[in-house]
């Protein structure tokens, strides 16, 4: 090799051969030396052959006709997917369905089922050569004119179709207002049965003067029909029971008592044995052992065509198919020899007194069903007892004796004191009942369709499981016959067991909702959250009328919605209270269904509902309220079937919330016809009005727009004293001294009072309101904007204020704000609103504290209660001492349970900033206690930690007097959660 030459290099010496190099290296490189890990199969991917189509294909900008062939294409291929997935029968096969409208089921269960059971849905009706059937629950004219050659169904057809297998005879499933019957009864009345009676009310109806006496158009017909009528004695009964045991439980002072965690809770559902029978039984023992029904009918075979609805029949008539509520002639269908009694309604009356008084002594808690029907809770009463039949105590009394008489047959405590209580019950009114026992409501409920008749039954723990399994969904408490068909669709069954094995508490959800759904399977496992509500407070007063009511002309219709207002009027000033809500029902007879098959009843009917905001002192006020509404649904008198009339929203007579109603503007309270402008008079002040007229600026000084949105009566009376200052009077004789100029402003008036003859002031509430919607002077108007918008206000905001809200804003900002020399930064808009919408609360706060309206009588009352152990108390939580006007309406409101956390600390804080060097009152203590009982009854235990947390911190630099308090509360409470829980609270 030559000296000038390079010597040779192992390494490659250019940029292709490095990257050579690198590739073999790889290539001889084994990354594995071992054999690779296998992985884990994978699940077989679901078959997107259908993605292929040319349904899934993409479209043109706006090709619409192409989109909804697609979208056809697609919803055919869901349908193939759920029904191959879910198909349980081909009871529909063949039928092509489309759902019109709102549907119950909904539309997407329809589909399923409809779907599952072999059926085709379609979406849109655009051929509908190929629809067999039509699903609707109401059609306009519009469609019942499109719709007249197709078979138009209610939703029950296709839940009939699938639970018989087949598709059900679609004509007793027409929806109303097509030509064709519609299948409305559980037991349909025999043809001989209807036929004569629609022959005998036409008869009796085409004499004017006997349906002029014996129907609603007769001026008596109101009287008689609440003499005799069944429900109303019933509805009536059932208030006056509530009203009575609320009564008796109040004055007695008697609540559940605290029991340790260890006493299970047990409740009884006590009912009568065909209450209305065994009663008249009592006087007629010659029919005991005999078929026997309660009705309006007379009692002779003779009557076998009668209408009549059977009210009550014994169990030997119900064994041979007699029900209530069938009509008289199909009962002689089933039992020939039945025999009929009348009604003695003081006598139902005055035994289910007797029964009531008698649970009262007993029950911890007492729950009123009905005339005939109660819910107790015994727990305490069994606790005690079974401690003093362990003890060996005497027995004390007639329950205890008999208690113990049955305690000796039977290791279940609780069937010895059912036993004992139905002793108790055929003693004092010669009545059978039957008492189903449970841990709660629904299981009491279900033991009682065991224990009848004439027996009892308790349902263990246990045993809940295995008796529910062996139910019917129809057989549980709040499963009606529509659900029960719908759980038919569903799954195939109505058998609970096979149910709860087919299903799960995610499918009921997924199925009924997720609120429904989950009580629907507690209740199929026996569980149930609802309490015995003692105490029951109306929500409304109302009247229904739907017999008897054949009217001919508008004068009868509005004498017998007067009649019905009159009812109403009467009922709500018993109570002692005023209305604010009207709903008014009104029935219309179905034209293509021809006469009622009940005598004089309504019949097959279409629902008008109408409802409107309207306070209502009295019946006046009432009755144009209703007719208005009446009015407006358009009928003609002889289509009227029935009239129904409901007061709600309740006001106490004589409240603030009354006087605040009258005090509104007149434009929020809906005109009526033939309502003059007085009609909601303003209610009066506590104390005398003065009689002397309200003193007014100027004409000049009064805003108009304001004027006209004054109450009727302050209105009035301001046009009055401007009306006599427009034209002055002429005096009989020249005066004796020259008259006092009239005043124009507040000062000048002031001024110009002679001190010898002082004049009355008004009342200090009408007072203060006229004073409050004077406006000022434009001079004064311009400075309170200028001031403004020196401030840098939204001068809209500001604006839109009334004049005394701007003065009151003003004022409420210190002097030195205004002259500071940076000028602050400009607030936004909703701060703008929110400080607006604050002086507007004190000013509101202002007057009404000027009017006296804040004077409360609980505030009275506990100023006059004495000092109790030598502490004078003065921290409470209705007279705080607030320094500034907003505090002011909030210091007469109560603690409420419903009320945030937050809210209830700031009470708290308030009552103990106000008087925290001095002991509480009792009566606060008190308040505050049952707050955080109704907490813990209601689970809202978050707020019992809250507010007693907050009220420990609160106490520790109060009077010594504030930590007993809270520490006896808290022990307290911490005994609720025991009873209630088994726990207590966490430290």
């Amino acid at each position: 090799m030559g000296a000038g030459s390079t010597p040779s290099s192992s390494f490659p010496c250019s940029d292709e051969d490095v990257l050579l190099e690198a590739l073999r290296g790889v290539e001889e490189f084994d990354v594995y030396e071992d054999a690779p890990p296998s992985s884990p199969p994978r699940s077989p991917s679901p078959d997107t052959s259908y993605l292929a189509g040319e349904a899934y294909q993409a479209l043109s900008f706006g090709d619409w006709g192409g989109y909804m062939r697609h979208k056809r294409a697609k919803l055919r291929v869901q349908d193939a997917e759920l029904a191959a997935s879910a198909q349980v029968s081909r009871a529909l096969e063949g039928c092509v369905v489309y759902v019109n409208g709102r549907t119950d089921p909904p539309y997407a269960e329809l589909r399923r089922m409809i779907l599952a059971h072999g059926g085709q849905c379609i979406p849109y009706l655009d051929r509908k050569r190929d629809c067999t059937h039509i699903v609707a629950s109401t059609l306009p004219p519009k469609k019942r004119a499109e719709f007249r050659r197709y078979r138009v169904v209610r939703p029950a057809w296709v839940l009939e179709s699938c639970r018989l297998g087949r598709p059900a005879d679609w004509t007793q499933f027409r929806v109303e207002g097509m030509h064709g019957p519609t299948l409305t009864a559980h037991w349909p009345a025999p043809a001989n049965d209807a036929d004569p009676a629609q022959a005998r009310a036409a008869r009796l109806l085409s004499s004017e003067a006997w349906r002029a006496s014996h129907t609603a158009a007769s001026p008596h017909f109101l009287r008689g029909y609440y003499e005799h009528s069944r429900l109303h004695h019933l509805s009536t009964w059932k208030a006056n029971l509530q009203e009575l045991v609320a009564r008796a439980s109040s004055e007695s002072g008697a609540h559940a008592p605290l029991l340790p965690p260890s006493v299970p809770r047990t409740l009884m559902h006590v009912d009568f044995d065909s209450f209305f029978v065994n009663v008249g039984l009592r006087d007629r023992p010659a029919l005991v052992g005999q078929p026997v029904a309660v009705c309006h009918a007379a009692g002779q075979p003779s009557a076998a065509p009668s209408t009549a609805e059977i009210a009550s029949c014994n169990y030997i008539a119900r064994a041979q198919g007699v029900r209530n509520g069938m009509s008289l002639g199909h009962a002689r269908q089933c039992c020939a020899a039945l025999v009929t009694i009348p009604y003695t309604m003081e006598a139902y009356y005055a035994t289910s007194l007797q029964f009531y008084a008698l649970l009262l002594g007993l029950a911890d808690v007492l729950e009123v069903v009905s005339v005939d029907e109660a819910l107790i809770d015994v727990s305490g009463l069994l606790h005690r007892l079974e401690t003093a039949w362990t003890d060996s105590a005497p027995p004390d009394g007639a329950l205890e004796t008999h208690f113990r008489a049955h305690r000796a047959d039977t290791d279940i405590p609780a069937a010895a004191l059912a036993e004992a209580i139905r002793t108790l019950i055929r003693t004092a009114t010669r009545c059978e009942a039957s008492i189903g026992v449970g841990a709660n409501v629904l299981q009491a409920r279900l033991a009682t369709r065991r224990a009848k008749p004439s027996g009892s039954f308790v349902l263990q723990e246990p045993d809940v499981l295995p008796f529910l399994r062996a139910l019917d969904v129809g057989d549980v408490w709040g499963v009606g016959a529509r659900l029960q068909a719908r759980f038919a669709a569903w799954l195939g069954t109505t058998h609970v067991g096979t149910i709860l094995d087919t299903s799960s508490e995610h499918a009921f959800v997924q199925q009924w909702g997720p609120k429904h759904g989950a009580r629907l399977w507690a209740q199929f496992h026996g569980r149930d959250t609802d309490q015995l509500r003692g105490t029951h407070e109306r929500q409304s007063v109302g009247t229904h009328v739907t017999w008897g009511v054949r009217l001919s002309s508008e004068a009868e219709l509005r004498a017998f919605v007067d009649g019905l207002c009159d009812e109403v009027a009467q009922r709500q000033a018993r109570l002692g209270v005023v209305g604010t809500h009207v709903s008014v029902q009104v029935l219309q007879r179905d034209a293509s269904r021809g006469e009622a098959p009940k005598f004089l009843g309504h019949g097959p009917c279409i629902a008008h509902n109408r409802s409107m905001r309207h306070r209502i002192p009295d019946a006046p006020a009432l009755r144009r309220c209703v007719w208005s509404m009446v009015q407006a649904v358009g009928l003609e008198p002889v289509d009227v079937r029935g009239v129904s009339i409901s007061v709600s929203k309740w006001e106490r007579a004589g409240s603030t919330l009354e006087a605040c109603w009258a005090r509104r503007p007149l434009e929020e309270q809906p005109a009526l016809p033939e309502a003059p402008a007085h009609a909601t008079p303003e209610a009066a002040p506590d104390t005398a009005p003065s009689a002397t007229p309200v003193q007014v600026p100027p004409a000049s000084q009064l805003d108009s727009q304001v004027l006209v949105h004054l109450p009727t009566p302050m209105r009035a009376q301001i046009e009055a004293v401007l009306a006599e200052r427009a034209t002055p009077a002429l005096p009989s004789a020249p005066p004796s001294a020259p008259p006092s100029p009239a005043p124009t402003t507040p000062s000048k008036r002031r001024a110009s009072a002679s001190p010898r003859t002082p004049r009355a002031s008004p009342s200090p509430g009408r007072q203060s309101r006229l004073s409050a919607y004077f406006s000022p002077t434009r001079r004064a108007r311009s400075d309170a904007l200028r001031e403004a918008q020196a401030r840098g206000w939204d001068m809209d905001v500001f604006a839109a204020l009334p004049p005394a809200l701007q003065a009151d804003l003003l004022h409420d900002t210190p002097r030195e704000a205004r002259v500071r020399r940076a000028p602050a930064p400009a607030r936004t808009a909703a701060a703008q609103r929110r400080m607006a919408a604050e002086a507007a609360v004190r000013h509101e706060a202002h007057i009404r504290r000027a009017a006296g309206a804040l004077a409360d009588d609980a505030v009275q009352r506990a100023a006059a209660r004495p000092a109790q152990g030598g502490v004078q108390p003065r921290a409470s939580l209705v007279e705080v001492d607030a320094p500034h006007p907003l505090y002011a309406s909030w210091a007469c409101a109560s603690l409420s349970p419903a009320a945030p956390l937050d809210a209830l600390r700031a009470q708290l804080h308030a009552w103990h900033r106000a008087c925290a060097h001095a002991a509480p009152r009792a009566g606060d203590v008190a308040q505050v206690q049952r707050m955080l009982e109704v907490c813990v009854q209601a689970q809202a235990l978050d707020k019992v930690q809250g507010v007693l947390g907050w009220w420990r911190a609160l106490s520790a630099d109060a009077h010594p007097a504030w930590r007993t308090a809270w520490a006896r509360v808290q022990a307290h409470v911490q005994a609720r959660m025991a009873a209630q829980y088994g726990a207590t609270l966490a430290a």
